[in-house]
């Protein structure tokens, strides 16, 4: 199991103009914040991209990350994606690498998550879904219910500061079981 915890280590002006490089378990791994530097970055192999992009840029840059053949870890805190920017993930349905992905306070509601969890429905090796502060609702808990249910390989999920309530929580028992 990876522990994946970070910490800004420098920021290097001299190679990217604003990406800031991480050290995790002793592996480099990068917040970007332009287009330009995501591109310098599929020479790399990155195992993990922290993407803070404005949403122009966030509909080529998840697609880039993502068809990066190495990359584990996909942190997309806090982007603004809401559930009419959910379409941008649709490269999620051909990643087959990822192990940890965060949406964590994207205001996506039940559809929104609805249509996350089919997209990942073919990730066998996700062990990590970060959907905190996210409006789950009964929808979303379904959807996730579901998700858990047939992807064995997840091993935590965060949904911490969803509204979760009882009629929701019941959703979710049976993937939990």
């Amino acid at each position: 199991s990876k522990t994946v915890t970070a910490r800004t280590v420098f920021k290097n002006p001299h190679f990217f103009r604003s990406c800031f490089i991480f050290l995790m378990d002793g592996i480099q791994a990068l917040i970007v914040t332009t287009l330009e530097d995501l591109e310098l970055l599929k020479d790399m192999n990155p195992f993990a991209i922290f993407l803070k992009m404005k949403p122009s840029d966030l509909r080529l840059g998840i697609p880039q990350a993502l068809s990066y053949p190495t990359l584990e870890v996909l942190d997309l805190f806090s982007n603004c994606i809401q559930d009419s920017g959910a379409t941008m993930l649709e490269p999620l349905a051909l990643n087959t690498s990822l192990f940890s992905l965060s949406l964590k306070s994207n205001y996506f509601t039940g559809k929104g998550i609805e249509s996350i969890c089919e997209m990942l429905s073919v990730n066998t090796n996700l062990c990590r879904l970060n959907i905190s502060s996210n409006h789950l609702g009964l929808q979303g808990a379904g959807a996730v219910g579901q998700f858990l249910v047939t992807n064995s390989s997840l091993g935590g999920i965060d949904i911490g500061c969803c509204k979760v309530g009882e009629a929701v929580m019941e959703l979710l028992v049976p993937g939990l079981l």
